[in-house]
């Protein structure tokens, strides 16, 4: 005799936010996500809400708010900001991983300079902007110093937010972030 198998909610995004969720066998439901949420097991949870407590959708929410926080702080890391650079002025920086080892690395090198009293002007970088700057190796101490403190602001408002207690709605604020 053949046995009966559970069924499992399943989820299909039709475009963007918005989900078809079968929540039985031919019963469908159309669920809207809101942005940053837009996941297949929010979708579920949202369908088959009256199957999950209150503080199991509040764990649901923070789960999904912690992971779209992630991405929102990954964002602002990737997209940079403009530091100043003494004997260069305004220098926009972008933190993606690649770039961010391309400040280790003018970090390095720079202090080598420093260190061995080096002040040709002959390090290449190019920023953001696509300028090409040639810098000493100060300046480039100086520019990977401010690009890097601009990743360890991004990621201290991002700890800020999550350890205040639950994660708001409008993480995404400018008002949380540095500017």
């Amino acid at each position: 005799m053949p046995t009966e198998t559970e069924f499992s909610p399943s989820a299909t995004l039709v475009s963007g936010t918005e989900w078809l969720v079968e929540t039985a066998p031919s019963e469908r439901v159309r669920v809207f996500c809101a942005p940053g949420n837009s996941t297949q097991e929010t979708a579920i949870a949202l369908a088959t809400v009256g199957d999950m407590s209150e503080a199991q959708q509040a764990e649901l929410i923070q789960r999904d708010r912690k992971a779209a926080l992630h991405a929102h702080r990954d964002q602002l890391i990737a997209a940079g900001t403009t530091v100043t650079v003494t004997g260069i002025g305004d220098v926009p920086v972008i933190g993606t991983p690649f770039d961010q080892n391309v400040m280790l690395s003018l970090l390095q090198r720079g202090a080598a300079r420093v260190e061995a009293n080096d002040t040709t002007a002959d390090m290449i970088y190019r920023d953001a902007a696509n300028t090409i700057h040639q810098l000493t190796g100060a300046q480039a101490v100086e520019l990977a110093e401010a690009g890097m403190m601009w990743v360890e602001l991004v990621m201290s408002a991002s700890w800020a937010i999550k350890d205040a207690g639950a994660i708001p709605e409008d993480f995404t604020d400018p008002s949380y972030w540095p500017s």
